[in-house]
C-alpha cells in the first residue's frame, strides 16, 4: 500500500477530530476533499520504466543471447529480472490504483464519508498551493460548506528536501531546547 495514503488519512483524522467534524452526519453531504500531490520523481520514474519493461527485457534477452547464454538460461535470467524489478516498484503492481493522486483524494472522501466530491491536483512543487486555491474557490462558490484540504510529496528525497529548504519552501526547523535552557541562574 502507498505509505502516503496512511499519512494523509492519519492527518485528516487528526484535523477532523480537532475541528470536531467527526460527529455522525454533521455536514458530510456538503464536505469535499481536495488533495495536492507532487508525484513527479519516484512514481513518475517507476511508471516510465514500467511502460518500457517489455523493451528493457527484450534488450536484456538479446544481450544475453549475444554473449552466448543458452535460451533456457536467458529466459530464467529475464524472468528473474522482471520479478525483481516489479518487487522494487510496488506501485506498478497495485491494481487498486492506490498510488495515484485521484485514489488518495477519493480514499479520504470514502474513509470519512465525505460526499461533497474529491479532487486531486498534481501541479508539481506548487501542488499544495494549487489545492488551497481550489479549496477556497469551492468554499467561495458555495458549492460546499467545508473542504478537507491536504498536500503531499511523493518525491522528497534528500537532494530535493535540501533544495526546497534552500529555496525557502519549507518551514524553518524547530530549534531544540534543553531542560533548564534559558532559565535564570540561581
Amino acid at each position: 500500500a502507498n505509505p502516503l495514503r496512511f499519512l494523509l488519512l492519519d492527518s485528516v483524522d487528526q484535523a477532523l477530530r480537532e475541528a470536531r467534524r467527526l460527529k455522525k452526519g454533521r455536514g458530510r453531504a456538503r464536505s469535499a476533499v481536495v488533495v495536492g500531490l507532487d508525484f513527479s520523481s519516484d512514481f513518475g520514474n517507476s511508471l516510465q520504466l514500467g511502460l518500457r519493461l517489455p523493451e528493457i527485457t527484450s534488450e536484456l534477452e538479446k544481450a544475453l543471447t549475444a554473449h552466448g547464454r543458452a535460451a533456457s538460461e536467458t529466459r530464467e535470467i529475464v524472468r528473474g529480472f522482471e520479478a525483481a524489478f516489479l518487487r522494487s516498484r510496488p506501485a506498478l503492481l497495485d491494481e487498486t490504483g492506490g498510488f495515484t493522486s485521484s485514489s488518495l483524494a477519493s480514499g479520504i472522501a470514502k474513509v470519512f464519508d465525505l460526499m461533497g466530491g474529491a479532487l486531486a491536483i498534481d501541479a508539481g512543487r506548487r501542488s499544495g498551493t494549487a489545492a488551497l486555491n481550489a479549496a477556497a474557490s469551492l468554499l467561495h462558490s458555495g458549492a460546499v460548506d467545508s473542504v478537507v484540504c491536504a498536500a503531499g510529496q511523493r518525491s522528497m528525497d534528500a537532494w530535493r528536501y535540501d533544495l526546497s529548504r534552500k529555496r525557502g519552501e519549507l518551514p524553518p526547523a524547530p530549534q531544540a531546547s534543553w531542560p533548564g535552557e534559558g532559565a535564570a541562574a540561581p
